[in-house]
């Protein structure tokens, strides 16, 4: 009973500590990562994230060894850090700006991240397309940063 609208679709890149061998490559294939610890959104913070990026994975061939699991995502960045994993992230988490980090697009299709405005359809109308409005207007600006 719920519309929505998508307002970000952007792809994941693999999150890993800047001093990782794989770190300085312009792409990589996410079978790289096959072996390595993985930090990831929790489960049961947000279901479709966890699951979208342990299909990623088995589509290229290995189960994540999963040895974090957290409930946000500047968790995830200060994990990968400190040297406890590595991740796949949203792109948009690159602008972050977190110390000792490297962002490195992932090669193939895979699913994309996205971020989804929700509302019940019975609610006030005009308050809804001010809302989305905004919301276009604010991640459209976003887009634009470097």
């Amino acid at each position: 009973g719920l519309q929505s609208h998508t307002l970000v679709s952007e792809p994941f890149m693999a999150c890993l500590p800047d001093s990782h061998a794989l770190a300085g490559l312009r792409r990589l294939q996410v079978r790289q990562l096959a072996g390595e610890r993985m930090v990831l959104f929790s489960r049961q913070v947000s279901p479709d994230y966890h699951q979208q990026i342990w299909q990623i994975c088995q589509s290229e061939g290995f189960t994540p060894d999963l040895h974090h699991e957290v409930r946000h995502w500047l968790s995830v960045l200060s994990l990968v850090s400190l040297r406890q994993g590595v991740s796949l992230v949203p792109a948009c988490l690159q602008r972050v700006g977190f110390p000792g980090l490297a962002f490195v697009p992932i090669q193939g299709r895979h699913p994309q991240s996205q971020m989804q405005a929700m509302w019940h359809p019975g609610h006030v109308q005009p308050l809804v397309e001010s809302l989305l409005a905004h919301l276009r207007d604010s991640v459209g600006r976003l887009g634009q940063q470097p």
